[in-house]
């Protein structure tokens, strides 16, 4: 890899590119500067982060088998022959889960990595034992029912491994600010220091607030009491999926009115709620990849609250689906975030550009949607929306500012939430789970510094093509794939081909 990334270092630079409104000047430029990215990121990951020693979700989720059953285009057999080679060597993979993963793990991270081990066993012995049993080739069904028992013994003893090193605490490792600096520059050609990224996020929080108070003046509430009575407005948890499939097609029928970007006709997209299995976020989208010919059905998970939670809980956890949160998690997962943007990285210039992405531009993407919605007029005569979407804003800056934080051990959990507290007003059963997920999973920085970037870069765009409208600025954006945006601005401020 030292080699391939010094033959990238000494090709890429001699090879500029420049954007077109449709994509790049010089694709094979483009490539090369793309595959140093990639490569980049991937010796860092392997020499100097520490994730693998400490980060049990790393080797529980690349674990899960669930994306071959769902893809009912391709026959059940072969399906179930896919799964059954990719567990094939799943006894080796977790041996060396075990002797890698070697550092304490916090209480929390512990907990839910065992609480999502279990759930994929369950996983095995259930769902996809009747799957296995309702392929009609008893030879193929039989050699998957051995590799489904060899995973079950293989997670049982990651999950003893994963219990052995719980702390019982929630003390988290500290990776350093150098290596957090690495980390901005490797995953995203981010090249700051801590506190100057520090600065641009509490900038942005104010901007937020700033938002937030003008929504909340408008309702004639103070931002707590408006923030309070949004929660209330949620639907029965049986009824919030039939809600967020109205939430989409209103945003579409929106985004056709209002064309700030182009979208499709049609949404090739199904509502499901998560699967026990898969509950390690709130909802994410499940799309087709980007070498697809045909037009494959993309999956949206929404989490549901389970039913043997404590009721406060299940309270909680359904705030977030109420009417307004839902419509932010539309325009975030489907129209005009992630579902759109996954459209267009099918048309993307270059097969690079297709394969190697940077999450600050796709998470960042997907904010930026969220905000642009509310600029462009969505729920102009209810201000409730802006209102949530400000807090839900201003929740992804206290992720990214405690992840920073936390890198350098300067935020215990405790001050981690009473921060979320603070600056979103959401209760302490939420903020505290806020709090532990950005203790312990630094690329939430993603969206709030993703947003940030965008916005400089599209300032940027418009700037050097001032004729352009929003939705032309916007389809422009996204015809590059998501590449790291600091690469997009080096191009964007090289002089244009004649």
């Amino acid at each position: 890899m030292q080699n391939y990334i010094q033959r990238f270092q000494e090709l890429a630079p001699a090879n500029p590119f420049h954007l077109l409104e449709h994509g790049v000047d010089n694709p094979a430029a483009f490539d090369l500067h793309m595959a140093l990215f990639d490569a980049q990121l991937e010796y860092f990951k392997l020499t100097e982060w520490n994730r693998f020693t400490n980060s049990p979700l790393l080797y529980i989720i690349p674990l899960d088998i669930s994306p071959f059953i769902r893809r009912s285009a391709i026959p059940a057999a072969e399906r179930l022959i896919a799964a059954g080679n990719y567990l094939k060597n799943i006894q080796i993979f977790v041996e060396s889960a075990i002797e890698t993963l070697s550092q304490p793990i916090p209480q929390s991270l512990a907990e839910q990595s065992n609480t999502l081990i279990n759930s994929q066993i369950q996983f095995h012995q259930q769902e996809l034992a009747q799957f296995s049993a309702s392929v009609k080739y008893l030879d193929v069904a039989a050699r998957f029912r051995k590799s489904s028992e060899a995973a079950i013994t293989a997670f049982q003893f990651l999950r003893n491994h994963i219990q052995k090193l719980s702390t019982g605490t929630e003390r988290y490792t500290a990776y350093g600010n150098d290596i957090f600096g690495k980390m901005l520059l490797s995953a995203d050609m981010i090249s700051t220091t801590t506190s100057a990224l520090l600065q641009l996020l509490r900038n942005d929080m104010e901007m937020n607030h700033e938002r937030l108070r003008a929504s909340a003046d408008r309702m004639k509430m103070s931002p707590a009491a408006a923030l309070k009575q949004l929660a209330k407005r949620k639907p029965a948890p049986e009824h919030a999926l039939s809600y967020i499939e109205e939430m989409i097609q209103n945003l579409h029928t929106f985004l056709r009115r209002h064309p700030v970007v182009t979208v499709p006709d049609t949404l090739y997209c199904a509502v499901y709620a998560t699967k026990p299995y898969m509950r390690n976020g709130s909802a994410f989208l499940d799309a087709p990849g980007p070498f697809e010919e045909q037009q494959l059905r993309a999956r949206l998970f929404i989490t549901l609250p389970e039913s043997e939670w404590p009721a406060e809980k299940q309270n909680a956890w359904m705030e977030k689906l109420s009417i307004y949160g839902m419509i932010n998690t539309a325009a975030h997962e489907i129209w005009p975030g992630h579902y759109l943007q996954f459209q267009r990285l099918k048309t993307a210039p270059t097969a690079a550009a297709k394969i190697f992405t940077s999450q600050t531009f796709i998470e960042g993407w997907a904010h930026y949607a969220e905000e642009m919605i509310i600029d462009q007029g969505y729920g102009k005569n209810d201000f409730g929306y802006g209102l949530q979407q400000a807090q839900m804003a201003l929740l992804r800056d206290c992720r990214a500012i405690i992840a920073l934080q936390a890198a350098e051990n300067a935020i215990t959990l405790d001050e981690a939430a009473n921060l979320i507290m603070q600056e979103t007003f959401l209760p302490e059963i939420r903020a505290r789970h806020e709090a532990s997920r950005s203790m312990k999973d630094p690329l939430v920085y993603s969206y709030s510094v993703g947003k940030i970037f965008m916005k400089q870069f599209l300032a940027a765009l418009r700037n050097q093509r001032p004729e352009w409208d929003a939705q032309r600025l916007h389809d422009s954006a996204l015809s590059f794939g998501a590449p790291p945006i600091p690469l997009l601005m080096q191009a964007l401020a090289a002089d244009p081909p004649q």
